[in-house]
């Protein structure tokens, strides 16, 4: 998915609205994704089963991931002795690409800079539609990871919250819909999320609908365009989530 600069801008601005309302209380294949971001302390690659990595995924010069070799974790620390919980951010692209460097990096060191450690998920990718499934998979497992074994990573603890933005926000959203109770995050931050008007096949009923017991803070974040997905949106808002926050942009 590639947005013209005009959508690049607004989805800078959701993000930022994001992060601020939420949270008040050039990379090549095998190097660092930060560049010169001074934000952000120690970064390491582990999979998605918790296994060391050396590098992520081939990053391409439009900083965007095109071709998918395994699902990884970048784990990057912010440079504070002190950090405020962890936020797995899980990038867009349409399920065809990753967004890695707008979406990602760029997320990840606002994050960092207001005293947040980072987890960004490099999941499966394809034009076939059953990659959906395979990347839920990704979701799952990671954020079982991370919940289970953050100290052994490097990753501090207190709370923990998801972001997913455009694709990357109905993947979070699916992701949620099948966690159980103890595995819930603190906040879920949906920014333009995509496919939120989709159905369950042969019915009207939407397939993204808010898990039984949610605890998590719901934030959701989208623009004029994206009135069609809001629709379908409305359905994860509500009393049984322990607050909700929108904002159009």
């Amino acid at each position: 998915m590639i947005y013209p600069n005009n959508c690049r801008m607004k989805l800078s601005i959701s993000i930022l609205l994001s992060i601020i309302l939420l949270y008040r209380v050039s990379g090549t294949y095998g190097q660092s994704h930060l560049g010169s971001e001074e934000t952000s302390g120690k970064e390491e690659y582990i999979s998605v089963d918790g296994q060391p990595l050396e590098k992520g995924n081939p990053v391409e010069t439009d900083g965007n991931i095109h071709q998918f070799v395994f699902a990884a974790l970048l784990l990057i620390q912010a440079k504070t002795n002190s950090p405020k919980g962890t936020i797995i951010v899980i990038p867009g692209g349409g399920y065809e690409q990753l967004n890695l460097k707008n979406e990602g990096i760029k997320t990840a060191a606002f994050l960092n800079e207001l005293g947040y450690d980072v987890a960004i998920l490099e999941y499966h990718i394809a034009k076939d539609l059953q990659v959906r499934d395979l990347a839920l998979l990704d979701g799952l497992k990671a954020i079982r990871l991370l919940k289970s074994k953050l100290k052994t990573h490097g990753i501090r603890e207190l709370r923990f919250g998801i972001m997913g933005i455009s694709s990357g926000g109905h993947l979070a959203a699916r992701v949620v819909q099948k966690l159980n109770d103890t595995e819930q995050p603190d906040d879920l931050m949906l920014i333009s999320p995509s496919f939120m008007n989709e159905t369950n096949p042969g019915s009207v009923f939407p397939s993204i609908v808010p898990p039984l017991h949610p605890t998590a803070r719901l934030f959701a974040s989208f623009s004029a365009n994206d009135n069609k997905n809001y629709g379908i949106l409305k359905n994860m808002e509500g009393i049984r989530w322990s607050g909700t926050v929108s904002v159009s942009t």
